[in-house]
């Protein structure tokens, strides 16, 4: 609540700190509240000397909860651009303008923090989404999430042979373990209350399984590192799981396996696994041959999300097998997609607005993390593989994205917690932190981590 009674007080710090820190705000109309406060962020009164109106307003929002917290979320999403890294940005880019200086900025790489990952978590597996920071319990847990967490810690663990990483590890393999059929198939949807949803009846769980697969295999091919309960955990999933792969049929959920088939054949190079990855890369090559033209070297006749894990599983398929076929349209397929989302110096991926479709233009905006961080961890993989420069240049710049090298120049995580922010739209960043964006956020923060200290992250 701010009562100034001098219609001169140009700006009030207490208000900004106020409005940052999530409160709905009720003030005299002073230049700074008129210009800062609308319907959404709080009560803006009339004149400076109305103790009834401020009752008023007062009793409004003490006896309206949801009003009250709507306002002070809509507060602190619209002070976001205010934050001291997007203040450093916006600095940075205007003496560039006035000095018309041609030095690119020097971006610090953010520390890698366990924070929202395992606020995210409870004692059964990682939540799915998060109002701003704050874990949303209201729609449970996902395999997907656990999959991806699954992973990402497994990597941290190999990286850096923390004791938090194999506690987190060990929460999210019972979780996919606990969702997984007696068939040896994996529902994907869980309520707080740890019981299956309707949306497991309603939806396509190809994906979520594939999703599975891949976060068991690479869990297996890192097994001299894991403790032994553990691996044989996975492996017990792994071979109940993998009977289905012959029955995988869209372009993502084949991608999702291959990579979990190539994961487990690192370690386990059977004959019948290679024999596997084969059949399926085959199905991925016969998508691209029925969808691509001249023009369009795509397995769909449309972009929609995660479009990097098929020219990634295609490649994987290559180092699998030797087969040369794979990489060459590993290489098409991946230098196609990037040439729809690096354009004219400037880096933009397929937006959730809607789906770029064959023949068509691709929307803008409503860009989303995982997006871009599949993208990073693709041409991560590409220049390893190929030593190709373009793929080390692309990468930086894709990973800049989260520091500021957006439309918006504001940051795409949150420098307190270690969490991504989950979207950046027309005019502002979604600043919810779900276990999606987070995650994805993390992974690529311990693929750049190699990156970091070749030289200095410019843009």
């Amino acid at each position: 609540m701010f009562a100034s009674k001098d219609p001169n007080q140009a700006v009030s710090g207490t208000f900004a700190y106020a409005m940052s820190c999530g409160c709905a705000i009720i003030s005299t109309p002073i230049p700074h509240a008129i210009e800062a406060l609308n319907t959404g962020t709080g009560i803006l009164l009339d004149s400076f000397d109305q103790p009834e109106a401020f009752r008023k307003a007062i009793m409004q929002l003490v006896e309206n909860k949801k009003e009250r917290m709507k306002m002070g979320r809509n507060g602190y999403a619209l002070t976001h651009e205010t934050t001291w890294e997007n203040i450093a940005l916006k600095y940075g880019f205007l003496f560039a303008e006035v000095t018309e200086s041609v030095e690119a900025l020097s971006l610090n790489f953010p520390p890698i923090k366990l924070d929202h990952v395992k606020e995210l978590t409870t004692d059964y597996g990682i939540l799915q989404f998060s109002n701003f920071s704050q874990p949303d319990l209201s729609y449970g847990y996902t395999l997907d999430d656990n999959a991806r967490a699954l992973i990402d810690m497994v990597m941290y663990h190999d990286k850096s042979a923390e004791p938090i990483a194999l506690k987190l590890a060990a929460i999210y393999l019972n979780f996919i373990t606990g969702i997984q059929r007696e068939d040896g198939s994996f529902d994907n949807y869980k309520d707080f209350n740890r019981q299956l949803t309707p949306q497991n009846e309603l939806v396509n769980l190809e994906d979520s399984n594939g999703r599975a697969l891949w976060s068991l295999g690479f869990t297996l091919a890192h097994c001299e590192k894991l403790p032994l309960d553990l691996v044989q955990q996975a492996q017990k999933a792994w071979d109940k799981a993998v009977v289905h792969i012959h029955k995988v049929g869209s372009p993502r959920a084949i991608a999702y396996t291959l990579k979990g088939l190539y994961y487990y054949h690192l370690v386990h190079q059977e004959e019948d696994v290679k024999k596997s990855i084969v059949q399926l890369a085959d199905k991925l090559l016969n998508h691209y041959h029925i969808n691509s033209d001249e023009d369009w070297c795509w397995y769909e006749d449309y972009m929609t999300y995660a479009n990097n894990v098929l020219p990634e599983a295609m490649l994987f398929s290559f180092l699998a097998t030797g087969d040369l076929k794979y990489k060459k349209i590993a290489l098409v397929t991946f230098d196609f997609l990037l040439s729809h989302y690096f354009m004219k110096g400037e880096f933009s991926v397929i937006s959730n607005r809607g789906w770029f479709v064959k023949g068509s233009h691709k929307n803008t905006y409503g860009e989303q993390p995982i997006e871009v961080a599949t993208t990073i961890i693709t041409l991560h993989l590409f220049y390893e593989i190929t030593g190709n420069v373009k793929y080390k240049e692309q990468l930086k710049v894709a990973f800049s994205w989260f520091l500021g090298n957006n439309h918006l120049h504001q940051i795409i995580y949150n420098p307190v917690n270690g969490a991504s922010y989950d979207g950046l739209e027309e005019k502002n960043v979604n600043i919810n932190q779900g276990a999606e964006s987070t995650l994805c956020f993390f992974k690529v923060q311990l693929i750049m981590d190699a990156y970091k200290t070749q030289e200095d992250y410019k843009y």
